[in-house]
This record gives C-alpha cells, sequence and structure tokens, in this order.
C-alpha cells in the first residue's frame, strides 16, 4: 500500500529554507513502530502522522524523530497547520486544533502566518551545570557563556544557554561524547544556545540523541526562550520576540513568538511563522 506525504520548509517562506518536514496526511492504519522506521528513513528533525480527525477542526497527529516519538513540537505543528490550511481540510471557520502527546493544541492563522498557543504553562528550574561547563561543552570562553544556564520548557525540556554575542553563538560547536557523560541516559539532553539581538535573539539548537545534531527551527525550543525573556522583562504586558535560528546551517528560519506576561507570571505563549510546501511522495509498505 501507498502512504503518501507532503514536504514543507517551516519558519520560512522561502524553498530551501527553514526546517524540513514530512506530513503523511492518512496514517491511522500505521502503528507506532512503522512510524519510528518511516521517521529514521527520511532522517528529517521530525515526521508528523495525521491519524485522525476526531471531530470537524480536530486532528490527531503523532510526531517522531529519527529515534523517537515526542509529544510536542513546534515546526511539526505549524507544518502541518499549514499544510491542512493549504488542502482545503479544515473546512468553515477555519477552526483547527492538533491533538498531540501534550495535549490539544490550539492553531490560529494570520493572514499567510500559522500560530500555536502552546498547551502547557511555562516551566523554568535551574539547570544541573554551571556556566563554566557549559563553555567546556561548547568548546568556548567561559566569558562567553554569560549566565548560569536553565532548563526551561512549554511541554519539552530544553537547557537554555546565553551566549554574549553572535560570532560566540556562530563558533560554539558540540562536544558530543562531554554531552553524553553529562546527561543521564534517560535525558535527551536538547541544548538551546542563544545570544539576545534587538527585537529577541539568534539561536542555535543541538540534540544528538534525538538523532538531530542540530535544528534548523525549533519552535517547542523558542516557546519557552520567549517566556523567560518575558519573565526577565522590567514589568508585566504583552512581549513580542523574533527568533533566528538556522542562519549556520545555511538554512535561516525565522520564528516568531508573543507572550503575555500578568502579575503572577507568564499567562500565555504563542508561536508563529510561514511554511511553503516543497514537494512530496510516497512509501510502498
Amino acid at each position: 500500500m501507498k502512504y503518501h506525504y507532503a514536504l514543507l520548509d517551516v519558519f520560512t517562506e522561502t524553498p530551501f529554507a527553514g526546517n524540513p518536514l514530512a506530513v503523511f496526511s492518512d496514517a491511522g492504519e500505521l502503528d507506532g513502530a512503522v512510524m519510528q522506521r518511516i521517521a529514521n528513513e527520511l532522517n528529517l528533525s521530525e515526521t508528523v502522522f495525521i491519524t485522525g480527525a476526531p471531530e470537524p477542526g480536530v486532528f490527531s497527529i503523532r510526531i517522531f524523530t529519527p529515534r523517537s516519538e515526542i509529544p510536542f513540537a513546534g515546526h511539526p505543528t505549524i507544518g502541518t497547520a499549514h499544510w491542512l490550511r493549504a488542502s482545503e481540510r479544515l473546512g468553515a471557520g477555519h477552526r483547527l486544533v492538533l491533538r498531540e502527546g501534550i495535549g490539544d493544541v490550539v492553531i490560529g492563522f494570520e493572514a499567510q502566518s500559522t500560530w500555536l498557543t502552546t498547551a502547557q504553562p511555562l516551566r523554568i528550574d535551574p539547570a544541573s551545570f554551571d556556566a563554566v561547563t557549559a563553555a567546556a561543552l561548547l568548546g568556548l570562553a567561559e566569558v562567553e557563556v554569560i549566565a548560569a544556564p536553565v532548563v526551561a520548557s512549554c511541554g519539552l525540556d530544553y537547557w537554555l544557554i546565553e551566549l554574549g554575542a553572535s560570532e560566540a553563538l556562530a563558533r560554539a560547536r558540540l562536544d558530543v561524547a562531554a554531552h553524553d557523560r553529562l546527561f543521564e541516559p534517560w535525558l535527551e539532553g536538547a541544548l538551546y544556545l542563544f545570544c539576545r539581538q534587538q527585537g529577541g535573539a539568534r539561536a542555535r539548537m543541538f540534540a544528538p540523541r534525538a538523532g538531530i545534531p542540530e535544528d534548523p527551527a525549533t519552535g517547542s525550543a523558542a516557546a519557552p526562550l520567549a517566556g523567560w525573556l518575558a519573565h526577565r522583562e522590567a514589568a508585566p504586558g504583552a512581549y513580542r520576540y523574533r527568533i533566528e535560528q538556522g542562519v549556520e546551517m545555511g538554512r535561516p528560519s525565522l520564528i516568531e513568538a508573543r507572550v503575555e506576561r500578568g502579575t503572577e507570571g507568564i499567562e500565555r505563549i504563542e508561536v508563529g511563522g510561514r511554511a511553503v510546501i516543497v514537494g512530496g511522495g510516497w512509501l510502498a509498505l
């Protein structure tokens, strides 16, 4: 039987930039083991399988990296929503909810951009290692890591490491052996390096244990980063950030984030961006 998929570039409107994504549109008959083998075969950061539509405007999806299933991810969510809209699968009103492992992710459309609202609130915890260890892990001087790392999450944990300049960000090289020694075997230890710039940040993401040596655009990391940035602002309010990623890989990406910070903390985080359908294909199983 043939299973068809669409190929998209996400967090860009330019083909061959952004983060590639495969979306299998009718995958309800596939089991998880087969989905995992397909994701490993395509070897993209993530592959999405639409497994059903339990009610109008609601689609159940599963997301796989080359090595494991994950409950939530940003560029698969944005890309799948873009494909559903472009394929006229939404019906009247363009209501869309993607039912993921993390829960229901509400989608909104504004002109050519697609926005998701995180299904889980921001969580921030201290990291188990300091800036000195982070610098050694990345082949950088100690002074180039300018703050203690933190673990931040809106459903997936990322170790946020702030660098002082884009030059340091470009020079960072992950020591994979040291990474494996630092993190427990059950931890993926996904690192999100960033440096602040006007209007937001520039970032890189490394997750070797997930089969992702480097990721061109990571919406599930941009969400807690935006929350962390808003948390550090001087006063409650509505904040908007632009996060550039993928520059060092030759796949420039732009992730937008909106954060509502109330007097009691972060109340809402949205991540948005554009996508483009660049092709498709099928697998015979």
